[in-house]
């Protein structure tokens, strides 16, 4: 038995009884070889359905491109997953473990975009990344595409009149001053004109900005607005406004609605641990708590006893949270990568994500909990259920051909 696996079933040279040893549910499975090498890691919203067709026979009047699985095809793993969530956050673990040289490639969600500052650099700038490192810097973040972290940090420049031309920023201070100086929309740390200590500070408050801690900026430029407005400065009055515009339209997107310093936040995540067609009273409900550190899944709890169990869950999320901003806590690489990723996953489908969604920052009361679960996991039990993408249709004649696990770590095709 793989430790990923809940259940195994040898494969014969014919088609085996899917109509009653797998499941008409979701889950991740994996097909071996007779020696149980790794065939093909994939999950499905019915197992059943998928791996039976998998494992079919194709007809030899029909010409395919689809691998003939059903041939080398001798032993099969499984384990039953609720949810997508679940799903995908099984079939990750499995791919890390089995596929360690490639798994990204079979990843059933993509990544997610940071934008990282290191403010005590020599140079600090804004820049975007796909990647969490232990580098010292900060880390802002998910956000659903490079479009959406290059207005952010186009917008602090703006705001914050910081450098445009990280090239000449990194001569300082014998480098010349750009036309955004003569602007006044540049300080010019470049050549000197205002030490590169205080441009140090002038970041720092870009990322304070940048996670909610203030408003001051926006309020200096009000102020400077209505000064230049009261000189009869109006050309400058309307260009600073403009920037406030901007701002206020940009934080109002819902591309920056789960931005947050991903270096101290957890989120809690509650989802439906049993089939949707559970009478109330026999629903299970199952939190997971997810972090850069960590993804813990909690027990499942009878949904007549969450009230007893909300609370903890929350603590928990709070303490996760807490607890990456202990030095000894960061937690950065792949895996912490891929954490925030499968999350993004989630939260960018806002309203249609299966599921609750909460950061620990913005948890409401437990009433209030309870109830937004209970619209969402009771009521509309079957609602934003996001099928795995393998199963949008059958599998079809177009796939690639199949991954065998050498043994060594590495695969071949």
């Amino acid at each position: 038995m793989r430790p990923q696996f809940t259940h195994n079933l040898a494969l014969g040279p014919n088609e085996p009884p899917f109509d009653k040893a797998l499941p008409a549910a979701p889950g991740v499975y994996l097909i071996c070889d007779e020696a149980d090498r790794s065939i093909l890691l994939s999950f499905s919203a019915n197992l059943r359905r998928v791996v039976g067709h998998r494992l079919t026979h194709p007809d030899p009047d029909t010409r395919s491109k689809r691998a003939n699985l059903a041939e080398i095809a001798r032993r099969l793993h499984w384990i039953e997953t609720h949810g997508a969530f679940e799903t995908l956050l099984t079939h990750w673990q499995a791919a890390r473990d089995i596929f360690p040289s490639h798994y990204r490639t079979l990843l059933g969600f993509g990544p997610a975009e940071f934008i990282r500052v290191d403010p005590a650099a020599a140079t600090p700038r804004f820049t975007v990344t796909r990647e969490l490192k232990p580098d010292g810097a900060r880390y802002l973040g998910p956000l659903p595409t490079r479009k959406a972290a290059d207005a952010w940090i186009d917008m602090l420049a703006d705001v914050f009149d910081l450098c445009r031309y990280y090239d000449v920023l990194e001569k300082a201070p014998h480098g010349q001053a750009c036309a955004y100086f003569d602007m006044g929309k540049c300080p010019a740390p470049c050549n000197g004109t205002v030490p590169m200590s205080d441009y140090r500070d002038m970041v720092s408050q870009a990322w304070a900005f940048s996670i909610g801690q203030s408003r001051q900026r926006i309020d200096a430029l009000r102020d400077a607005m209505q000064a230049a407005a009261a000189e009869l400065a109006f050309e400058r009055a309307a260009s600073i406004r403009g920037t406030i515009e901007r701002e206020v339209a940009l934080r109002g997107k819902p591309e920056y609605r789960y931005m947050a310093d991903i270096g101290s936040a957890a989120w809690l995540v509650i989802q439906r641990a049993c089939s949707p067609r559970r009478a109330e009273k026999n629903t299970l409900v199952r939190p997971y708590i997810v972090s850069t550190a960590a993804i813990h899944a909690g027990e499942p709890v009878l949904w007549p006893d969450i009230g007893g169990a909300i609370s903890t869950w929350m603590q928990q999320t709070r303490d996760a949270a807490a607890a990456l901003k202990q030095p000894s806590a960061a937690a950065h690489g792949s895996a912490c990568s891929e954490r925030i990723w499968l999350l993004a996953r989630f939260l960018f489908q806002n309203e249609k994500a299966p599921g609750w969604f909460g950061r620990s920052d913005r948890l409401p009361n437990e009433g209030e909990l309870i109830d937004a679960v209970r619209e969402c996991l009771i009521r509309q039990p079957e609602q934003g259920y996001a099928a795995p993408p393998e199963d949008a249709a059958p599998a079809t004649d177009n796939e690639p051909p199949p991954t065998v696990d050498t043994g060594t770590g590495d695969a071949e095709t």
